[in-house]
This record gives C-alpha cells, structure tokens and sequence, in this order.
C-alpha cells in the first residue's frame, strides 16, 4: 500500500505465494495487473518481460541474433540501442521470419549507434515496449563477444573466432589460465585459509606475459572473490604453473612451511600472495584480467580502465561442479587446461595437485604402530604414540593422532610420531589419520 502524509490510499498491490528468484511487478503499459518476471527481475529500471527464444547472439564489431527457439519469429520492427534509457535507437528493417536455427545479423557501420570497442557496453532488443533482452560486452581486442552454452546456463565471452552468419566458434582460452583452485580444505593445523590456493598455468606454447603487452608496468590481475595485482614485468614460462595464496610466502614463515609440507610443492614453483579477500565455501567467482590504458577521451569515461577477462572460473560446491572439493581433502583441477574454464564439467575433484600436472590421487594408508593394541601403560609419564604409513603415488605429509575420538596431537614426519601427556586414566580408543601431500586421507 502506498499512501500519502494524509493517509489517502494513493496505490495498493495484493500478491499471493511467490516462485522463488522471480520479481513480480507491472508493466510499463498503463496495465493495472501483476506479471512475474522470470529472468527479467529489474530493480531500479523499468519492469519488461524477457524476450524468448530470440538471443543477441555476438556483438562487435558486428551484431547477430540468433532464433533458439522451436518456432519461426517475425523479428521485423523489433529495436537494438545501446542504451537502457533509449530503446528505439535502429529498428529491424522488413525481414523474412527468422526460422529456428537460423540467423540474423547487421555490419556494425549500418548501425546509428556505436558498439564501444574502447571499454565494452550492452546491446538491448526490445519490441512492444514490455519485451526485451540484453548482453553485456567486454572491450573490444580482436575478439567478437558471444554466447557459450554450459552444463551451468549460457555465457557471455570472448570468442576465439568472428562467426557473424553462422554458429558461433569456440570460446577463447588463455594464453594462461586458471587450473587449480582450493578453496575448501580439510581441517588441518594452524588456520586452514592459509591452505587455499590459486593455480596458473601457461598454456600458451611460449613465454606468457603477465601484463598488458607493451607495457610491463600494467600488469594482470585476480579480481571477484580475491583480488591481487601481480608484480610489473611478470612472465610465465612455457608450461609454468604458479600459486597465488591468501597469506604472504615472504614474511609468514610458519604459514610457508605448513603449506609446503603438506602439499608436497615442488622448490621450484613460483608462489605468489597474499590476495585480499577470500574464496568462499560455499561457491565464488575467481577472474583473471588484463587491465588496458586508461580512457583519455574528455568526457563521462576519462580514466576508467578498459579490463579484458582472460579467463574466468564461477565455481560452486554443488552439481554441476564436483562436490568432492568441498572441505575433503581434494580441490578443483581443470581436467582439459585448453578447454572453456567456467564450464562445470571440466573440472574433477580427486586430489590436489598445486605445481604440478592435474591428475588423480590414490589415498594414503597408515596404521598404529605404538602403543600396541591392548597395550597397559602406567599412569603419569607421557605415551609414545607412533604411526607406520604408505603411499603408492605420492608421500604422507601429515599424521593426526586421535584418542577417544579426539584429536591429541599431530606430526609432519619424517617419523611420525607423538608424546601424548597428561593422558586421563582409564582405557582408550586411540587411532590415526594421514594426509598426503594431494590432501587424500
């Protein structure tokens, strides 16, 4: 109800049970109704329904739809514009009906608004004037920006080749991308923050810079869920992978030695850090960026940065995306680097792999060797509690021990052992778990 300072009922709306994630509201149209908003929830902006079946399919420098729909649309009269606040910028001329499957497209230049090649915008198709849909582009590098089926829904990206006309091209990869991510470990000692981690690796086939070309000086960055900005001037060799991590690898010694021992890194991985932020349990997004030259055009725009997104991983702790990597021990590895990163089915959960190649993990065996099993120990002096392990594709890294469930010690080996003090009388349950150094237990 919205009244006015003298109570008068100015306005009222009235809605029952609602389906969850859709806005209801009405349309700009002058209609008195209630519609629900599926897909096109609009806070701050005029309300419309989404346009179905038709999709802006690639953009720059051209513009193409394409029909994804079981039926023919007659798309003639319809409006693109690059503008929220005006709509009705280039009517669609007279056209046949656009069958299913089939594609309409128009030159860039025959379009009386341009598509920002320097920092990126959004296109919008609207008929009706209650209808519409949109797509967002990133700065333009060569590259067209179009729609990418995943097992997760459609986006939005670089493609790898200009297909105005046609099917699309495959979405572009690299030269470096995001291979590895741990963003859930198992409980481990100290803070288990300071066991997450962000791989790179440099698929290129060559050296990868690690800033915008030319110009060592404006170097890549993460950015969403952690943010850090490499050094100037950072390269990748060819095939090199390296770690970005959530604490400093130069100034917090204790952090350093806990991760490299229970991971197993090899000395000569390059290790990065610390990003700000954190990557959440639950799901995140992790973006690799290239920052471009700033705008230098006097206007609205000056200084804004243009950012390329090389790569970007919207990982979740549930279907599509592997579950495993949900505080079990393993992370989330690329399971084909040169395949489209943020597609859920290109990743697996079994091990955890940070430096090296991505494969599969076969988890450790270990067994109390001390005290003995029915062991009696006088009361007061402390327990030697011992373990014997095994590993066939790796090394043990760690040995939690545990009485009664609980644990009263651990070990990083090389002999694996405890002195277990102030132990309660009375009989005890004692076990062991290892951990390699792919975090398998």
């Amino acid at each position: 109800r919205l009244t006015g300072t003298n109570g008068a009922l100015i306005d009222a709306i009235s809605y029952g049970a609602q389906s969850t994630d859709v806005s209801q509201g009405r349309l700009p149209d002058g209609g008195a109704n209630s519609v629900a908003f599926p897909g096109s929830d609009s806070p701050e902006a005029p309300n419309h329904l989404l346009i179905a079946g038709i999709v802006i399919n690639e953009v720059v420098p051209d513009l193409e739809l394409f029909n994804a729909g079981a039926s023919s649309v007659d798309i003639s009269g319809w409006w693109l514009s690059d503008d929220p606040a005006a709509l009705q910028k280039y009517q669609i001329p007279t056209t046949p009906p656009l069958a299913s499957g089939a594609y309409w497209w128009v030159d860039g230049s025959q379009l009386p608004f341009q598509l920002r090649q320097d920092l990126g915008g959004v296109v919008i198709l609207s008929h009706g004037g209650t209808n519409q849909t949109s797509a967002k582009f990133g700065p333009y590098d060569g590259h067209s920006y179009g729609t990418v089926p995943t097992s997760a829904g459609v986006n939005f990206v670089r493609l790898s080749a200009l297909t105005f006309g046609a099917a699309n091209a495959a979405p572009q990869v690299g030269p470096v991308v995001i291979s590895e991510v741990q963003y859930h470990p198992p409980d481990l000692p100290g803070d288990n923050d300071d066991y997450e981690y962000i791989e790179l690796a440099n698929i290129s086939g060559g050296v990868a810079d690690l800033f915008l070309a030319g110009f060592p000086g404006i170097p890549w960055r993460l950015r969403d869920a952690v943010s850090f900005t490499f050094p100037p001037n950072t390269t990748l060799s060819d095939g090199e992978r390296v770690l970005v991590l959530g604490f400093d690898p130069v100034t917090n010694a204790v952090a350093l030695s806990n991760f490299l021992v229970v991971h197993g890194v090899p000395a000569n991985v390059r290790l990065f850090g610390p990003y700000s932020g954190k990557l959440d349990n639950a799901g995140d997004s992790v973006e690799l960026v290239e920052d471009r030259l700033a705008i230098t055009t006097p206007g609205a725009d000056y200084g804004k940065v243009p950012q390329i997104l090389i790569d970007r991983v919207n990982f979740s702790d549930g279907l599509p995306w592997p579950s495993g990597a949900d505080g079990l021990g393993p992370s989330l590895q690329r399971a084909t680097l040169s395949a489209y990163g943020n597609e859920p089915t290109n990743w697996f959960a079994n091990g955890a792999t940070p430096g090296r190649a991505n494969g599969t993990n076969a988890p450790p065996t270990v067994a109390l060797s001390a005290p003995v099993d029915g062991a009696i120990i006088g009361f007061g002096p402390p327990i030697t509690l011992a373990a014997t392990v095994g590993d066939t594709d790796g090394a043990v890294g760690l040995v939690e021990f545990f009485a009664d469930g609980i644990e009263v010690g651990f070990s990083f080996g090389p002999a694996f052992s405890i002195a277990w003090s102030n132990a309660p009388p009375g009989a005890h349950t004692l076990t062991a778990r290892a951990t390699d150094d792919r975090l398998g237990r």
